[in-house]
């Protein structure tokens, strides 16, 4: 099940900032983009200075968080075609753009 996703400013792998941990969780690709990948050790090492970087990922890790109670929600209350709609402006927001290539296996996968 799907509990939330990660846009441009976001961070996949919150776990391992947290506690250190990296297995809490999966994360995949499901509409094409670019990314960074930065080892945990490195970005721990600046977070463990108490700085802008850790505020910021405060900040984020609460919006995160909300949005996967939201997410939850959703998920119970709402069919299949309401949480695809939702999905689908999500995305679309995320890649700020009408337009993105999706499968229907990706879909079907979602769903």
């Amino acid at each position: 099940m799907e509990a939330g996703l990660v846009r441009q400013e976001g961070v996949a792998g919150m776990p391992a900032l947290i506690s250190g941990m990296t297995k809490a969780h999966r994360a995949f690709v499901q509409v094409a983009g670019e990314g960074w990948r930065v080892k945990v050790s490195a970005i721990q090492s600046e977070l463990d200075r108490g700085g802008a970087l850790q505020k910021v990922r405060l900040r984020y890790f609460q919006a995160l968080l909300t949005q996967v109670l939201q997410t939850s929600v959703c998920n119970r209350f709402h069919t299949t075609e309401e949480w695809l709609a939702c999905w689908l402006l999500l995305v679309s927001d995320c890649m700020q753009s009408d337009t993105f290539s999706l499968t229907q296996e990706l879909i079907g996968h979602l769903i």
